[in-house]
C-alpha cells in the first residue's frame, strides 16, 4: 500500500476499509480518525470502540471504498 493512495481516499471524503495480510479490516469513516506517519511507514487509526491501532504500510493489502452511511452525513 502506498501513502498517496490513503491520502487520496481521505481527500475524497468517501468511507473506506483497509485490509491487512493478517485478515484484519479497519473501517475509516472520518479522516480525523486516521493519522499518517510517513517516517515510520505506518498509519494510526482510532476505531469506533476507541482503540488505537498502528498499522504498518507493509502489511496493508487493499483499500476498498465503501458507501457513505446516511446517518453519519454532516448537516448543512
Amino acid at each position: 500500500m502506498r501513502i498517496d493512495q490513503i491520502r487520496l481516499a481521505l481527500q475524497e471524503e468517501i468511507p473506506f476499509e483497509i485490509a491487512t495480510a493478517a485478515g484484519d479490516k479497519f473501517r475509516v469513516e472520518d479522516r480525523e480518525n486516521l493519522a499518517i506517519r510517513e517516517q515510520s511507514g505506518a498509519v494510526s487509526l482510532i476505531t469506533e470502540d476507541g482503540l488505537v491501532h498502528v498499522i504498518p504500510l507493509l502489511i496493508m493489502t487493499s483499500l476498498t471504498y465503501l458507501r457513505k452511511n446516511p446517518s453519519k452525513r454532516r448537516k448543512r
